[in-house]
């Protein structure tokens, strides 16, 4: 998805990753439509490597695996996602 933290300019996920992940047999990669803009990556490049470009809401609903620079924020992304996802993200636990 794209980041919400402040100031937060990069990705979990580049067009590059994208094409690894669907060559290792990743059948669907979900971005959220800008999720790229911040770090300079646009969605018609996310297309070409193999990637849906889709809404937030559709992405929390259909997301297994959800990849995050920043962890969910609890209020905004966290009860939002689907029940049994797997987040993986960076941790930062001196802020937790």
């Amino acid at each position: 998805p794209r980041e919400i933290f402040p100031d937060e300019h990069r990705i979990s996920l580049t067009p590059r990753n994208i094409a690894l992940l669907k060559k290792k047999g990743f059948a669907n990669v979900l971005v959220e439509k800008h999720a790229g803009v911040q770090a300079q990556f646009l969605d018609e490049e996310y297309v070409a490597a193999g990637a849906a470009i889709v809404s937030q809401d559709e992405l929390f609903d259909r997301t297994d695996i959800m990849l995050k620079v920043q962890p969910p924020s609890i209020d905004e992304e966290a009860k939002g996602m689907k029940e049994g996802s797997t987040v993986i993200s960076f941790l930062y636990p001196t802020q937790n």
